[in-house]
């Protein structure tokens, strides 16, 4: 891949227990986008994917288990890890050893893992409701592509394909109508890809992978001499809010907002404000607005503390409703006069320790970031400068508020590049992400979402 301007090198280091590391650390969720790789870690920065991954290397593992470093970072790279692994362990200071800083030259697999890190990370974090299939499709797709990754690779994208193997083929069924038109140029060569890797991993007995190799040649042929794109509209992701002041007396109901990081995607509708909590004698009724996969999640839980307790003082179950939303009723520890609550949403599986007090604030500054580089992506698609600017001032308020609070590192330094990439549409200098580069080319469900007949509707 030819570089457009010249990065300063990806650091290698190795850590006091043999650790290696590879490029800088991302943070965790939603700051990171994470792929299993064989012998460690691989983590791409949602906000800057053009950029170097960030890789955690297991201390034993096997030198025949690195074949997708060269691939990812480039065969200087690849030197420095294996230089890196004969090295002894660094026991004198908890802090990572530099081993080499070599030479960033992208090789033919860096594109296609950051797209699959930001095509899983669009499907666990966007609050879009993008289609699963389609996610799952181009995931599948590039778990093919990377699947020197690990020993795993063709056969996860073959369990990706085996899942939604009955919509890919409707799919497929919708697209060949004679009386839907042909499928527009932007998205034209994703989808035969993935037509053609599922194809290729899907068991040649099962009955209803005929009709996808059959289709392939079809889709050809009414797609040869299209032209023009068809015209993509604005779809919005934010939804109303549903807190209408004539439903709930302001002086009864409290709002409340849900830690992503601690429910499935979509198992909530992903707007700030999506919890209505109140107390009534020793009760705290609760309601939550549902996602697009709410009917999948079986159910959610909330606990409600009290300020200076450590413990919850009210938990219990909140169950899908008639009138559509999470709903529950959970009885209070105590008979003493209850002030200073607040309320936690969580599902059993995603469950970990609340984000209280200011680390509340750091959790809205989350949504907030996925919200905005959502919207990016999406005005990328559209072409439309103006957005795209707006965009870039998005996030620098979001970096003058992280930086407000303190939380300026990792992700303020990031969002500041990203806003100023954003407004040159371009890396003129090291470090800044390049939003004209094939990693941040939009996936198919993006594509469809802002224009809905994309695939025939």
């Amino acid at each position: 891949m030819t570089e457009t301007h010249q990065h300063p090198g990806v650091p290698v280091s190795i850590d006091r227990i043999g650790t290696i590391h590879v490029g800088a650390a991302h943070g965790s969720a939603p700051w990171a986008a994470s792929l299993v790789v064989a012998g460690g870690l691989l983590s791409v920065d949602p906000f800057a994917p053009d950029q170097p991954p960030h890789a955690e290397i297991e201390a034993a593992v096997d030198e025949d288990d690195l074949g997708w470093v060269a691939p990812v970072y480039g065969w200087d790279v690849a030197e420095a890890v294996l230089t890196a692994r004969s090295a002894a362990p660094w026991t004198e200071d908890p802090r990572p050893r530099l081993v080499a800083t070599a030479k960033w030259t992208p090789g033919d697999l860096h594109v296609p893992t950051a797209r699959l890190a930001i095509t899983r990370w669009l499907a666990a974090w966007a609050p879009a409701p993008y289609d699963e299939v389609l996610l799952d499709a181009e995931i599948g797709h590039l778990s093919l592509i990377c699947a020197d990754l690990s020993a795993e690779g063709e056969e996860a994208a073959r369990r990706t394909f085996d899942g939604i193997l009955e919509p890919l083929t409707g799919l497929v069924k919708r697209m060949l109508r004679d009386d839907v038109p042909v499928v527009d140029t932007i998205a034209a060569p994703a989808v035969r890809e993935i037509f053609r890797s599922a194809s290729a991993v899907l068991d040649p007995a099962e009955p209803e992978a005929a009709p996808l190799r059959q289709a392939l040649s079809r889709i050809d042929e009414r797609l040869v001499g299209e032209d023009g794109r068809a015209q993509l509209t604005r779809v919005g992701i934010q939804a109303p809010d549903p807190h209408q002041a004539d439903t709930y007396a302001v002086d009864e109901w409290r709002k409340a907002t849900v830690d992503l990081l601690q429910v499935p995607a979509q198992s909530v509708r992903e707007v700030e404000h999506n919890v209505l909590w109140r107390v009534v004698g020793s009760t705290v009724e609760a309601e939550v607005l549902t996602g697009s996969r709410a009917a999948r999640t079986g159910e959610l839980w909330a606990r409600v503390y009290e300020f200076g307790t450590p413990f919850p003082v009210a938990i219990g179950p909140l169950e899908l409703s008639a009138s559509g939303v999470w709903a529950g009723r959970l009885p209070l520890r105590g008979n003493d006069p209850r002030e200073h609550l607040t309320i936690d949403v969580f599902h059993p599986r995603f469950r970990r320790r609340p984000r209280l007090g200011p680390a509340a604030g750091l959790a809205r500054l989350e949504r907030e970031a996925v919200r905005t580089l959502t919207e990016l992506r999406l005005d990328l698609l559209r072409d439309r400068r103006r957005h795209v600017q707006l965009a870039a001032g998005r996030l620098q308020d979001l970096v003058d508020e992280l930086v407000t609070q303190g939380h300026d590192d990792p992700p303020a330094p990031r969002l500041t590049a990203l806003a100023e990439g954003i407004r040159s549409r371009g890396a003129p200098r090291p470090g800044l992400p390049d939003v004209e580069h094939p990693a941040w080319a939009p996936t198919l469900a993006e594509q469809v979402h802002l224009m809905p007949t994309l695939l025939g509707g």
